[in-house]
């Protein structure tokens, strides 16, 4: 009769690895006043997390959002999919935002593209140079 081991080194370190790059953790302890400012979209890891890096301003061609300090938002985005002579079309919207206790932001969009839109993100990871974000919840109104 042959013994069949459950439990093996390999096992074990494929649990750690996983443990380590699977599902991130957000951070709630992010001081607002470091949010404030540009930051433009960069691309995206695993589709599901949006990395951004802080501009000097929106770019205008390519999506991107700003943080003020009076709790006013801008986001630059291609509402619709609009491409015009092969190229996308980005309108600025003008919103609000606001932390939430559990270290959330809620984003409010009246306006976008004649709806209203809010969002509820997670900061995933922040440095003074880039943040990265997961919506988790996108609500949209015409």
């Amino acid at each position: 009769m042959q013994r069949v081991r459950l439990f093996s080194p390999t096992i074990a370190i494929a649990l750690i690895f996983m443990g380590a790059t699977g599902c991130e953790t957000p951070l709630t302890t992010v001081d607002d006043a470091l949010l404030l400012g540009s930051w433009n979209e960069i691309g995206w890891e695993d589709g599901a997390v949006q990395v951004l890096q802080r501009s000097q301003q929106l770019d205008g061609d390519k999506y991107g959002i700003t943080f003020f300090g009076n709790g006013s938002y801008i986001e630059c985005a291609n509402g619709d999919g609009l491409c015009i002579n092969g190229q996308f079309v980005y309108q600025r919207y003008e919103g609000n935002w606001v932390r939430q206790k559990n270290g959330r932001i809620i984003i409010e969009l009246p306006g976008h593209w004649g709806g209203l839109k809010n969002y509820e993100v997670e900061i995933i990871d922040f440095s003074e140079d880039e943040l990265r974000l997961r919506y988790l919840f996108i609500d949209t109104t015409d």
